[in-house]
């Protein structure tokens, strides 16, 4: 696993989105707000970090910033 260590801790690798949940978990986030446009929406990209959370915590998705 690769880590990026700036202000908080970014983990990237392949499946590291099944961390999501232990991660809100370990540093405390209860109600996570995900942040991404309609494309990643289309694309299927949003579904699939949210179904690591759903039922789990109570998350919020926003997708109305610009896409690239």
């Amino acid at each position: 696993m690769a880590f990026i260590f700036y202000i908080t801790q970014v983990q990237f690798d392949f499946g590291a989105v099944k961390l999501l949940e232990q991660e809100c978990n370990r540093v405390g986030i209860k109600r996570p707000l995900i942040v991404t446009d309609k494309g990643i929406v289309a694309a299927g990209i949003a579904e699939r970090v949210s179904v690591q959370i759903k039922g789990k915590l109570d998350f919020a998705i926003f997708d109305e910033t610009p896409g690239n």
